[in-house]
């Protein structure tokens, strides 16, 4: 009974302690060494009272030792005594463990915010759903992509969220996540409002502690720009490859060794390789030969050093079969990411076929430039030839013209220097258009007067616009300045042109001029030329052509107006240069409105040429009389900037009632400008009616002759008209007029020669000239004016005679035998740089293109004159030249082209005089058969330079003769023996002898003089 009591208590204690335990484990929370202490207590209290129950129940009943009872109660009790023990320390640990717990879960909620704020910043969108597809999280960009706050998405699917067919396979893929269990990576193309997005999206499993699959996480992010900059360096990159494929220039990249790390199909064929890859590793040496490939390494090895690229290089290939080609390259350094050089890369351009065109055309070019030589000096060779006979021709008219003449041997002589000018102009626009096409002709720059420059080139055709009943005026605005910076002869040269040109083509009515100003920024001027025209017009086919070379609107044979086509062409060409341009407006029948423009900067106040008005003119009051008001309103303003005191009237008896009323005043009238052509009655009648008054009797008149009025110079005279001006007139020859009238005197018609006479004294003058026309020409001009002439026939002549004679000047041909004028000239400058002394010397030479008056005065001489020599210039020279005032330069003459004349024509361009035409019939029959001696001699002994003086000399004997058979078989020997080659000259001979013999044969029978004509000639 004891030992039961003992059992009992045994397994109490047991029960005790095990449920002891097992609220320490609540209290503490530790589920693993403590549930192997309550598990035990139990079995063992179980097992302690199964071992009882089983001891009663047994027959006899059975007991327990007395030892064992009481060491199970021992221990027991000792567990119990234990457990609670350390019940207190386990209070203690509760404690801590629920302070963990807490700050566990502080640290879990502060790692929940960091991991919420983490997730609602990140530039991307973070989502999770369930095993069924709902969402359970979502990040705010989520939500505002969806446009959904998070309470709208929570538990939704993707089918409440995107279409059926799109959430459907949202459904699939995270399906496969969660089969799988891996990670689910793709990129989604979505087109929308036809703009296509880019979305990269990463789908994870979401696990629990245990490691099941519980969800799936979703994070995904727009890489639409990823995208189209990968599409775009793809695209680059195919670029790249279809330009190294397919270019078929050379490209390459070279390391710092200047091996080849990649080069492109075309350098592969060029090498023969089979592919680009072969060329990887090697270099230059292995394809060129050596001199090519050092070259191309030492300009490599350059650039790796400084960094400076090679551009653009043309290289000279040799290879290693002896061919040559040749190519452009380009070089450029070829760096790392850290800007680092390693290497080359370049492009090569074959240019093997532009090198070759290039020396071909190289060689065009000096073979036209040397066609251009021949040109030019043929061109200058010709001016010589036909300025020498011209020259006898316009001066010898000149020369007689100044003579008594009767009216109609002066009318026949102004023919023949109406067409000696003609010629000269001719000559003169072939020779421009030939500066043209060279690129040699430049313009001035120089102020001159405009006015001035318009009303020279009307003037100039005032006699044939009369002649042909035609009004020719000139209006300019008041506003276009008066004095430009430009080139004026060239300015008058165009208009002269079209004016020139308007006459010609007009039978009746009337031509104009007119000049507007349109004002440009510093300080320029455009003007605006119209020269308007009632004649026969142009067909609009023709309009662009006429201004093409050598083109003319009728070009038929039946055309009525000749012309060589160069007139419109050059004045095109110069408006060019004056920074304008030229066009047309005309109907056939209708006339013709020429228009051009031209850019001129403003003279600077002092430098612009003005002429001042002489003191008789200042302060004079003086009635104009012009029915045309504009005409009328152009006179007033010049005669008011003259400073007159000018008053106007329309017609006659608006003009009387003037008069009379200045009658009254103390201040009348001093002079009268009238238009001849008024309304009602002419101007005569109005001279008239003021030669009758009392009172205005004594008044100076000017009349202005219209194109349509006749020649009323017996009239003027009759009534005391101090002047009788063609309409348009030159405002400075109003001027002269007006001053001379106001100083009552007349005007006397005197020749310009008996004005020189007075005003020059007699020189000793050297002539170097080897024409004996010429010669003959020269004398007869200079002795008349009293000079004394002595002659030398070449130039080694002119310097023996320098040297053992004292001349105040020497006139001095150009191109003479034995010693050319440039060569006698630098001969007598050596000279007198031992005396000290200096005579003039003036250049004459029929040669007039660009560069020969420098070349002349660069020699040594003083002034220039381009053949023909006309008497007004070569004495106005001489004149300035001795008097003490500035010594003007001589220009260019205008140059022409002239054909031979018959034996009427030789006598006409020596006016008639038959004692100096059989004074060089004898001449020429003299010494052509000494010529012909020393041509043949010549060609015997192959001498160009003695064949060629020869010849020309013969030329120039028979020139005035025309371009006769002889003249062009000596033209033929010159230009043989002048290039050198005499192959033929013998042939040439032969022809010339032949025709010589029978030139000289009709020589010596000139024609006999006709019987003269009604008017005694």
């Amino acid at each position: 009974m004891g030992m039961t009591l003992v059992l009992g208590a045994s397994v109490a204690l047991q029960f005790a302690a095990a449920i002891f335990a097992l609220r320490l484990i609540r209290i503490t929370g530790r589920s693993a060494a403590w549930s192997l202490i309550a598990a035990s207590l139990v079995v063992m209290a179980i097992w302690r009272l199964t071992a009882l129950v089983a001891a009663a129940q047994s027959d006899p009943p059975a007991t327990a030792g007395p030892l064992s009872e009481w060491l199970g109660l021992a221990v027991s009790v000792l567990l119990f005594a234990g457990i609670a023990a350390i019940q207190p320390l386990f209070l203690v640990l509760r404690r801590s463990e629920r302070t963990m717990r807490r700050r566990a879960r502080r640290a879990e909620r502060y790692g929940e915010a960091l991991y919420a704020s983490l997730v609602e910043n990140l530039p991307v969108h973070v989502l999770r759903k369930d095993l069924e597809g709902r969402f359970v999280f979502a990040n705010r960009s989520f939500c505002d992509l969806v446009g959904r706050t998070w309470d709208e998405i929570a538990g939704k699917t993707d089918f409440d969220l995107y279409p059926a067919e799109l959430a459907e396979k949202y459904r699939r893929d995270d399906e496969t996540v969660l089969k799988t269990g891996q990670v689910f990576e793709t990129v989604e193309e979505n087109a929308k409002d036809g703009q296509t997005r880019y979305v990269e999206v990463r789908k994870s499993p979401v696990r629990d502690t245990a490691g099941h699959v519980v969800g799936v996480q979703v994070v995904f992010w727009d890489v639409t720009h990823r995208k189209q900059a990968e599409a775009a360096l793809e695209h680059e990159r195919s670029l790249l490859h279809a330009l190294m494929d397919n270019l078929p220039d050379s490209i390459y990249f070279k390391d710092c060794q200047s091996r080849f790390l990649r080069v492109n199909r075309a350098l592969a064929r060029r090498f023969g390789l089979g592919g680009a890859s072969e060329a990887v590793g090697r270099t230059d040496f292995d394809f060129f030969a050596e001199e090519h490939a050092r070259q191309a390494r030492d300009d490599e090895q350059e650039i790796l050093r400084t960094g400076v690229p090679i551009l653009d290089k043309e290289e000279k290939e040799t290879w290693p079969d002896g061919r040559i080609t040749w190519a452009a390259t380009t070089k450029m350094p070829l760096r790392d990411r850290d800007g680092r050089i390693v290497g080359v890369f370049g492009i090569s351009r074959d240019i093997t076929e532009r090198k070759q065109a290039a020396e071909a055309l190289q060689a065009a070019k000096e073979a036209a430039e040397a066609a251009n030589r021949a040109k030019s000096a043929f061109l200058a060779n010709m001016s010589h030839e036909i300025r020498t006979p011209l020259n006898a021709i316009i001066g010898m008219t000149e020369f007689v013209l100044d003579t008594p003449l009767l009216p109609q041997q002066r009318d026949y002589l102004a023919v023949v220097q109406e067409s000696g000018e003609s010629l000269l102009t001719i000559l003169n626009d072939i020779l421009d258009f030939s500066r043209i096409e060279a690129g040699k002709l430049a313009l001035d720059s120089a102020p001159f007067d405009l006015r001035e420059v318009l009303f020279e080139a009307v003037h100039a055709f005032s006699l044939r616009a009369r002649r042909k009943g035609l009004e020719l005026a000139c209006h300019v605005d008041p506003e276009v300045p008066r004095a430009v910076v430009g080139d004026g002869n060239r300015l008058r040269q165009v208009l002269a042109h079209l004016v020139g040109n308007a006459v010609k083509f007009t039978d009746q009515g009337e031509v104009h001029l007119r000049v507007e100003c349109q004002p440009e920024p510093n300080d320029e001027v455009s003007l605006v030329f119209t020269v308007s025209d009632t004649g026969v017009g142009i067909p609009s086919d023709k309009k662009e052509l006429v201004f093409a070379p050598f083109e003319q609107a009728d070009s038929s044979t039946t055309r009525r107006f000749g012309g060589a086509g160069l007139g419109l062409a050059i004045c095109s060409r110069l408006v060019e240069l004056m920074g304008g341009q030229i066009w047309v407006d005309s109907e056939p029948g209708q006339g013709s409105v020429f228009r051009f423009t031209a850019r001129f900067p403003r003279a600077e106040r002092g430098k612009a040429p003005v002429r001042l008005a002489p003191a008789i003119v200042r302060g004079a009051r003086v009635l104009l009389v012009d029915a045309n008001e504009s005409d009328r309103h152009a006179l007033e303003e010049l005669f008011a900037r003259w400073g007159m005191r000018p008053s106007t009237a329309s017609d006659v008896r608006e003009a009387m009632s003037l008069l009379e009323e200045s009658c009254l005043l103390s201040d009348p009238f001093r002079l009268a400008v009238i238009e001849e052509v008024l309304l009602e009655l002419d101007g005569f009648c109005l001279a008239e009616w003021i030669r009758r008054h009392a009172q205005l009797g004594s008044m100076s008149i000017v009349m202005l002759s219209s194109a349509s009025s006749a020649d009323n110079t017996a009239q003027c005279q009759s009534l005391g008209i101090a002047s009788c001006l063609v309409k348009p007139v030159r405002p400075s020859e109003l001027l002269d007029a007006v001053a001379a009238a106001l100083r009552s005197a007349a005007i006397e018609e005197e020749s310009p020669l008996r004005v020189r006479r007075a005003r020059i004294r007699p020189l000793r003058i050297l002539l170097a000239e080897d024409s004996l026309v010429n010669q003959k020409l020269a004398i007869g001009l200079l002795q008349r004016e009293g000079h004394a002439v002595t002659v030398a026939n070449n130039g080694r002549e002119a310097v023996a005679r320098a040297e053992s004679q004292s001349f105040d000047v020497v006139l001095m041909d150009v191109q003479m035998p034995e010693m050319d004028g440039l060569e006698a000239t630098a001969a007598i400058r050596q000279r007198e740089r031992a005396t000290g002394r200096h005579v003039p010397i003036i250049a004459m030479t029929a040669h007039a293109l660009q560069g020969d008056r420098e070349r002349c005065l660069e020699a040594g001489m003083d002034e220039y004159i381009a053949k023909p020599i006309r008497a007004p210039q070569l004495l106005g020279l001489l004149e300035a030249m001795f008097r003490e005032a500035p010594r003007p330069r001589a220009t260019d003459e205008p140059k022409a082209a002239a054909e031979g004349p018959d034996w009427e024509q030789a006598l006409a361009g020596l006016q008639g005089d038959r004692e100096l035409l059989q004074v060089i019939v004898d001449t020429v029959l003299e010494e052509s058969t000494r010529l012909i001696d020393d041509i043949r001699r010549a060609i015997a002994a192959g001498d160009a330079a003695a064949l060629r003086l020869a010849a020309h000399t013969l030329k120039g004997s028979v020139r005035h003769f025309g371009t006769s058979a002889v003249f062009q078989k000596a033209f033929e020997l010159e230009q043989m023996a002048h290039s050198g080659c005499l192959a033929g000259a013998e042939h040439a001979l032969a022809a010339l002898e032949s025709a010589l013999a029978s030139f000289l044969e009709a020589l010596k029978s000139p024609p006999a003089p006709k019987p003269p004509g009604p008017a005694g000639l």
